[in-house]
């Protein structure tokens, strides 16, 4: 238990220059079963956090308490190095995962910001916590073989890239054999959390999903992200009794950039279940999308496509390099400004306004897209027209 000792006043959120809640209530295993406070951090000091580790291995590691430090101190130098990937975003005026954790404790989560705070000032085991991640019990399992995804997280484009021979068959396998002890860990998080973000790659494939949702306190908030080609009937079922569900489809623009990037989907299938999921009212759907070098000047089109459906914007690719917006060449960057400029999405514009090209990315993104167009008889050029010179050159 929590508790504040002495007469010293608890420091606010709101006192802190750089804070993240994520570092005090987070929780994240990846993809090899070891521990993280987020999907998007970079820790590589001190010692590697493993998967056979426990929850209290983690909380209680050097490295942990040297981060949770580094906030409490506003040692902005150590977090430079642990938390780039928020500093990036926030730099390019791209709401960053550490901008919409803190906004909920002056929201949605605003009676927690007290507990919070004096977690933060006592550092003591969270008593709560945000929204568990638990990636490692999504064992990379997903049908589709998005271009701006990697291996690992998607056990469809890993068959792909095999078959492409992109990677060998010695490549990290995403099945984590979890020790009995974390059974005792993941019934501790579900107890302890307030939402309960169900395990990606593509949550409704992945069995233990179910498994969890039943078992779950239907008093806590749900949060999905699906591509939306999977069947929604069995995610309805255990999760229509529930308070609040958020339900975010993932696209990559409209009818045919979708179609290309996320191959294989289907377009009408997947508005066909976010209009099926639309009907229960604690469900709150929406569409977000990853902004990347193809997709950043499509976003007007797909307005047009999706109609009136909501559109929550996403996040940045960052760290698949080829489909990094720096690989936007000139020509083809006033192409997407003047479709950014229509959209009204100043942050966007800003972004592609401030990007600096790559060349040799663009040619890596061209290339893989070239060997997948070979592999699938699909063509590039016919949905994105503004590349057909750099793909043919490619």
């Amino acid at each position: 238990m929590c508790f504040q000792s002495g007469q010293s006043i608890m420091k606010k959120l709101e006192e802190y220059k750089w804070i993240c809640p994520d570092a005090f209530v987070g929780v994240n295993t990846n993809v090899d079963g070891s521990w993280t406070p987020c999907c998007a951090i970079t820790m590589n000091a001190d010692k590697n956090i493993k998967s056979g580790d426990t929850y209290d291995d983690f909380h209680y590691s050097t490295q942990m308490k040297k981060l949770r430090g580094a906030f409490k101190n506003q040692d902005l130098n150590y977090l430079k190095k642990t938390c780039s990937e928020c500093i990036k975003s926030e730099k390019d005026n791209i709401e960053s995962l550490r901008q919409v954790s803190l906004k909920k404790y002056y929201k949605e989560l605003k009676d927690k910001k007290s507990e919070l705070e004096n977690i933060i000032e006592t550092d003591c085991k969270p008593t709560f916590l945000q929204s568990p991640l638990l990636m490692s019990l999504g064992q990379g399992i997903c049908n589709l073989k998005c271009g701006m995804c990697v291996d690992y997280l998607s056990s469809a484009r890993k068959q792909e890239s095999l078959q492409l021979g992109e990677i060998d068959k010695n490549y990290p396998s995403s099945k984590v054999n979890h020790p009995k002890k974390f059974e005792e860990d993941l019934d501790w998080i579900l107890n302890k959390c307030i939402e309960f973000v169900m395990p990606m790659a593509e949550p409704l494939l992945v069995k233990k999903s179910f498994e969890i949702l039943d078992k779950l306190d239907k008093n806590k908030n749900v949060l999905v992200i699906t591509n939306g080609t999977v069947n929604v009937d069995k995610f309805i079922k255990y999760a229509k009794d529930f308070n609040y569900v958020n339900i975010a489809i993932s696209i990559e623009g409209g009818r045919d950039v979708n179609s290309y990037i996320r191959y294989p989907s289907k377009w009408e299938t997947i508005l066909q279940n976010f209009d099926k999921l639309s009907e229960y009212k604690n469900f709150d759907v929406s569409f977000v999308s990853t902004m990347n070098a193809l997709n950043i000047g499509k976003f007007t089109k797909m307005r047009e496509d999706i109609q009136d459906r909501t559109w929550g914007k996403g996040n940045i690719i960052r760290g698949n390099a080829p489909w990094e917006v720096s690989s936007i060449p000139d020509d083809v960057q006033e192409i997407y400004l003047n479709d950014l400029y229509e959209f009204g999405d100043k942050s966007l514009i800003k972004l592609i306004e401030h990007r600096v090209y790559n060349k040799e990315n663009m040619i890596k993104l061209m290339k893989h897209c070239k060997r997948r167009d070979v592999h699938r008889g699909t063509y590039l050029p016919d949905v994105f027209p503004e590349w057909e010179k750099y793909y043919e050159k490619a």
